[in-house]
């Protein structure tokens, strides 16, 4: 059986990063679960570029629209949320690419616009491509409990 290899998602396209490819395991025996593409801080960059340039379009969608979007999504699995206001770029943790991925491809299905919804797996170098831009409104860290 193939173990599926997780891409990055940025400005509405499946794409790899730039450093390479890791495998993930599963945390109760170590067996691999799969691979996925390694984003660095130019990949970050891209997907920083595509929100910005996604932004303006999306705040001009009348929110009856975005919430319609919402609920395409939510129909299609367990509804993410944090897309109806701005656009967002998401760096998941290393450990859990595989699972995070499918939010990005439920937007995806859904019909998000290219920009509004960008995913960037990576290690460290990737968040702290994220934390050090100055473009970014705000950012949080689930594993560090810091926001700005």
């Amino acid at each position: 059986m193939s173990t599926p290899h997780v891409q990055a998602y940025i400005d509405g396209a499946w794409t790899d990063g730039s450093a390479g490819v890791s495998e993930y395991t599963a945390a109760y025996d170590g067996s691999v679960l799969g691979t996925f593409t390694i984003c660095d801080a130019p990949d970050v960059q891209r997907a920083i570029a595509a929100a910005k340039k996604a932004q303006a379009d999306w705040a001009a969608v009348p929110l009856l629209d975005k919430v319609d979007l919402l609920y395409r999504a939510y129909d299609l699995c367990a509804g993410p949320r944090r897309t109806c206001c701005g656009s967002v770029v998401w760096k998941p943790s290393e450990f859990c690419p595989g699972s995070t991925a499918r939010y990005a491809q439920v937007l995806h299905d859904a019909g998000f616009p290219p920009g509004v919804f960008n995913f960037v797996p990576g290690f460290g170098d990737a968040g702290a491509a994220i934390v050090e831009t100055t473009t970014v409104a705000s950012w949080t860290s689930l594993r560090r409990g810091q926001a700005r």
